[in-house]
């Protein structure tokens, strides 16, 4: 798991470096760079891409350094490692359920900015609930066979 862990923080943390999109003639930087003032004003194209992206990387680091946490205690023995596997399902759902909620809400708006704004940072939800959820697939597979060769 503690692979897993990295990799999580490692996809995070360089999403602060990349812009998601622009205004169609102007980019809008990336987080610890914006070109623009209010970069996490939700009413604005850039701002909501920002704020996005901000939910996700925060998302992704901290995930990630938890299940490095429960990964040593684990190791250690102090902590079941189910509780790691038991996060990435979290965490997939929750990406899941924010890439379709983004989904269904840009179906309503009729505000081309803010649908604009909100759709990289839907896909990136998505792109992000299939990933935590191939790992989560990979450690339940490694459980598993770890299990069966016990027996």
């Amino acid at each position: 798991m503690v692979p897993v862990g990295l990799l999580l923080v490692l996809c995070g943390l360089p999403l602060t470096a990349v812009s998601l999109g622009g205004t169609g003639d102007t980019s809008c930087g990336a987080l610890i760079d914006p070109t623009f003032d209010e970069p996490f004003n939700p009413d604005t194209l850039c701002g909501s891409m920002h704020l996005g992206t901000l939910a996700i990387v925060a998302s992704l680091v901290l995930g990630g350094c938890v299940l490095l946490v429960f990964s040593v205690l684990g190791a250690l023995g102090r902590v079941p490692l189910e509780w790691g596997a038991w996060l990435l399902a979290a965490m997939t759902a929750a990406s899941a359920a924010i890439a379709a909620l983004l989904t269904w809400r840009l179906t309503s708006w009729h505000d081309d900015v803010l649908v604009r704004g909100w759709t990289p940072v839907r896909n990136l939800a998505g792109y992000t609930a299939v990933g935590v959820g191939l790992a989560l697939a990979v450690i339940v597979a490694t459980f598993t066979l770890d299990s069966a060769d016990e027996h």
